[in-house]
């Protein structure tokens, strides 16, 4: 997957970007300071975006910072 959940040292989650390392942007909000709920939720979306032909959905971009 290019987009994964990590947990952040202040116990808060962030979704990064392995292509870059670099944590993600959905719709230019900064992937971090998440719930892991949130995180988890926002990696599926960019992970769907990511490869639409696997999920047949068009989504909003996730592109890193």
């Amino acid at each position: 997957m290019r987009f994964v959940v990590v947990q952040e040292p202040t116990e808060t989650w962030a979704v990064f970007d392995t292509t870059v390392d670099q944590p993600a942007d959905f719709t230019s909000q900064c992937l971090v300071g998440l719930t892991r709920d949130s995180a988890t939720w926002f990696a599926a979306r960019c992970n769907q975006e990511a490869h639409p032909e696997q999920h047949g959905c068009d989504i909003v971009r996730c592109e890193f910072d």
